[in-house]
């Protein structure tokens, strides 16, 4: 279930993470682990054992969201260690030919405030919209909103560990303005 909170101008979107979204998170990062590609230096800067889990627990509660709002997308996640794009999602709208890619962005921590991108995944990767993921508790994610590749390009790159591109929850747009940008169902 996904329960919609109304915060100034945004909406947010708030939700239980479930048992199986925990289970093959974790799955995955176990996966991702014994191929040997963490034992190399990334752009993240994160040596945290759970980087990965995090991450694919943000985009797995992504796909319930666009469940839920019906909308079609492609997600291809990348368990074995092939490198990916940058993109996470490819999102399609009803006119034909009309598809975003998007990259979901999870912050780990509930004490965490901002959407942030390694400068070097922002110059390599294009992705039209960043989503923001927010891992409230050990149990709930939220969406906080997101950002378009071209207004994130307005931040500089600052330093957090490493050079990145980094936009305060509080400044980004509601997650059900995008959808209507793409004109989904």
């Amino acid at each position: 279930m996904i329960d919609r909170l109304i915060c100034g101008k945004r909406v947010l979107l708030d939700m239980w993470i479930p048992r199986e979204t925990m289970a093959t998170a974790r799955r995955w990062s176990d996966r991702i682990y014994a191929c040997g590609i963490t034992d190399d230096d990334n752009y993240t800067g994160l040596s945290e054992p759970d980087r990965f889990y995090y991450g694919y627990i943000g985009e797995l509660c992504f796909c319930e969201v666009l469940n839920h709002y019906r909308v079609r997308y492609k997600f291809e996640p990348h368990p074995d260690g092939r490198p990916d794009t940058g993109t996470d999602f490819i999102v399609y709208g009803r006119k034909h030919g009309n598809a975003a890619p998007i990259n979901v962005k999870t912050a780990s921590q509930s004490h965490y405030r901002y959407l942030m991108v390694p400068e070097e995944q922002f110059g390599k990767c294009f992705a039209a919209a960043y989503i923001a993921a927010h891992i409230l508790d050990g149990c709930r994610l939220r969406i906080e909103g997101w950002i378009s590749h071209k207004e994130l390009a307005e931040y500089e790159p600052t330093m957090f560990k490493i050079l990145t591109r980094a936009a305060p929850f509080s400044e980004l747009r509601s997650i059900e303005e995008m959808f209507g940008l793409i004109e989904y169902e």
